[in-house]
């Protein structure tokens, strides 16, 4: 953590720490911009703090030490993966993203949220369902934009006269254009709401 202000960079820091990594901060009173090496100081409990010029040096040493592998902090965030979705505790609305609130009303499910956006159970599935399909096409157009860049930038590497990447740009065309094929392929066997005389009332 180098000179600077705020105290985003002290949040960076602590992401490092929690992963297994060693913080090191530069010594705020060396600092041109004390502010974010003092917050990170104060709030990481970093591995080093240590003058400007001694960074360089402490940096090339522990880069060659053997040392055990440092396992990841209490508390540490752990990435995400899509097969651990927890159940919703409540539905959104499809008008604002504000949290639903369920009542029966005559024997029919109404939702409602807290700014007065109202729905039937038939309403909610059709704004969700319309919801899923423009977030779908949306991710589709970016991956088709996407390829085409990487297109763009294969066709500039072949013309340069070093290697420019040419082999990370292909790479990403072909997961772009991998990735598209998945979501073609979804939205053609995703279901289809039922329509009133099949589904009966809600």
């Amino acid at each position: 953590m180098l000179s600077g202000g705020g105290s985003d960079g002290a949040v960076g820091l602590a992401a490092i720490q929690q992963a297994g990594g060693l913080a090191v901060v530069e010594d705020p009173l060396d600092a041109a911009f004390p502010d974010m090496p003092r917050t990170a100081a104060s709030l990481c409990e970093p591995d080093f703090v240590v003058r400007t010029a001694e960074i360089p040096a402490l940096l090339a040493r522990v880069s060659v030490e053997t040392i055990e592998a440092v396992k990841a902090r209490e508390g540490a965030p752990v990435a995400m993966e899509m097969n651990e979705f927890d159940r919703p505790v409540t539905f959104s609305c499809p008008e604002c993203g504000g949290a639903l609130r369920i009542n029966r009303k005559s024997g029919f499910h109404e939702y409602g949220c807290h700014v007065g956006h109202r729905f039937g159970a038939r309403d909610l599935l059709e704004a969700q369902s319309e919801g899923v399909e423009r977030s779908i096409y949306v991710a589709f157009r970016m991956l088709n934009e996407q390829a085409e860049f990487a297109r763009r930038m294969i066709a500039s590497a072949r013309d340069a006269p070093l290697d420019n990447g040419l082999v990370y740009w292909e790479r990403l065309q072909v997961q772009a254009e991998e990735q598209a094929e998945m979501l073609r392929r979804f939205l053609e066997q995703r279901p289809v709401v039922a329509s009133e005389a099949e589904r009966g009332s809600f």
